[in-house]
């Protein structure tokens, strides 16, 4: 009988070891941030010669680069959702939807490309061969760029706290701080930036589109 109770226990500390394992790998994948460069310091010229995407005469510009399949995206959505209705439209907003090259006809319009279209309030595109990703060197979906009116750059980075997760966190808090701030004030003097989490924009997808790594 005792020797059961042995291995009955040993089997639960097994089970409980495994279960604590997988879920340490969870959160060390939901909290690893994807690839982040900085964006340019002055809204690059060439996008606005090349690529037609111009700076808001009167207020901020946000930018926001989106891997159409990206399931951690929806968080970032919902997250711009939040900073639009916290900045009373104080900034003009484009997502860019990156379409890499031989992609199908239709291989944007995903949940994503749906979800962003009900924002009345903002532009959405697709970005051909991820040409302007690339020039606002944006790596990861959700990366998001807020350049004030004379073209200097404010925020680069991700609006998320982690992957897939919605709530209050940093890079969201700067954002409306920054673009709420009077156009002098101290803290639009230097650029803030915040981790990105998300799937690769230009990394490897499965057939059905879906990124193929998710964590690179």
């Amino acid at each position: 009988m005792a020797l059961k109770s042995a291995a009955a226990a040993g089997l639960a500390l097994c089970w409980l070891g495994s279960i604590a394992a997988a879920a340490n790998m969870f959160w060390n994948y939901e909290g690893t941030p994807g690839a982040s460069l900085p964006a340019p310091g002055r809204f690059p010229v060439q996008a606005a010669v090349a690529d037609k995407l111009r700076l808001a005469r009167h207020r901020d510009t946000i930018l926001l680069f989106l891997h159409p399949h990206c399931p951690c995206s929806r968080a970032t959505l919902h997250e711009l959702r939040r900073i639009h209705e916290d900045i009373h439209r104080k900034a003009a907003v484009t997502i860019l939807f990156v379409k890499p090259p031989g992609a199908r006809r239709g291989w944007c319009h995903t949940f994503l490309w749906r979800r962003a279209k009900k924002f009345r309030w903002a532009t959405v595109g697709r970005d051909a061969n991820g040409r302007l990703a690339r020039i606002f060197n944006a790596r990861t979906s959700g990366q998001l760029c807020l350049y004030a009116r004379n073209g200097r750059l404010l925020f680069s980075g991700g609006i998320t706290g982690a992957r897939g997760h919605r709530g209050p966190n940093a890079g969201m808090a700067s954002v409306v701080r920054l673009v709420n701030s009077n156009p002098g004030h101290a803290s639009r003097r230097a650029s803030s930036h915040a981790p990105v989490f998300g799937c690769s924009l230009f990394g490897n997808v499965l057939p059905n589109g879906a990124p193929a790594l998710c964590h690179r």
